[in-house]
């Protein structure tokens, strides 16, 4: 099954699909950061949003 791009809710908030590229190419830029950064951050912090966030702050990809 395919992801339908225009139903976007609360999962989406929440957490990133590595394999889903355009959920890649959103937080990268969202953050500032890379896609492949991100997808260590993904693989190394999990899929939920606020831990590859404080992976990036950890890794000092964000700023504090």
């Amino acid at each position: 099954m395919s992801d339908d791009l225009s139903n976007t809710g609360k999962r989406d908030d929440i957490r990133i699909s590595g394999s889903q590229e355009h959920e890649i190419r959103y937080w990268s830029e969202k953050w500032g950061v890379s896609t492949s950064i991100l997808k260590q951050a993904v693989s190394e912090a999990g899929p939920l949003v606020k831990n590859v966030e404080s992976w990036l702050r950890e890794n000092n990809h964000l700023k504090s």
